[in-house]
């Protein structure tokens, strides 16, 4: 029972790896966005043929970016907690059953 946890463990672990890998790699892109956003002058920004509406809409999904990269963040560290509960919880089942 013991290998079967160990091992159960081991592939729950690799998920989370890939998961966080791809969370990290949307952080990164959602990091380099927000820099480019920040340069925007607050006030009379001059973008040559780019209007002041495309702009705001850039910024805007930016925004967007950013709170779903949080949100996936905050998912993440909830599907940690709730697979590595269920593993403790069957460990110590099978430590009881002993």
């Amino acid at each position: 029972m013991q290998e079967q946890f160990t091992t159960i463990i081991g592939h729950i672990a690799r998920s989370h790896r890939e998961v966080a890998n791809i969370v990290g790699a949307k952080g990164q892109t959602t990091k380099a966005m927000s820099q480019l956003v920040h340069h925007i002058p607050s006030h009379n920004p001059d973008f040559g043929k780019i209007d002041a509406e495309t702009v705001l809409l850039y910024s805007s999904d930016m925004t967007r970016n950013v709170v779903a990269y949080v949100n996936a963040l905050a998912e993440l560290e909830e599907a940690l907690a709730e697979s590595l509960e269920v593993t403790i919880k069957g460990l110590n089942s099978s430590m009881d059953d002993e």
